[in-house]
């Protein structure tokens, strides 16, 4: 019985996230987002890569005009965003 209950939980949580970031249904991983956080910084040319309950999984873009080491960093950096911070989210590349 507890396991149904956590389903619907879960279910009820991912259906309120997904109307507070309706483009989140869209989201395929590898878009190019930009990500306005609450506190107005503004984070632009992000990879998505995956969402849950409370955060975002996304990498930098990487730049090949650098210098090597610099796209080596570029590359290992992922991180997760928490949702809770997130004022708005946008699909840069539509392409994708």
């Amino acid at each position: 019985m507890e396991t149904i209950i956590n389903k619907r939980i879960d279910h009820v949580q991912k259906q309120q996230l997904l109307k507070k970031y309706p483009i989140l249904k869209n989201l395929k991983k590898g878009q190019i987002i930009s990500v306005e956080l609450k506190s107005g910084e503004e984070l632009t040319n992000l990879i998505y890569i995956d969402f849950n309950d409370y955060e975002i999984l996304v990498s930098k873009q990487l730049e090949f005009n650098k210098e090597p080491e610099k796209i080596m960093e570029d590359i290992i950096d992922i991180h997760w965003i928490k949702l809770k911070k997130v004022k708005t989210l946008k699909i840069l590349d539509v392409n994708r």
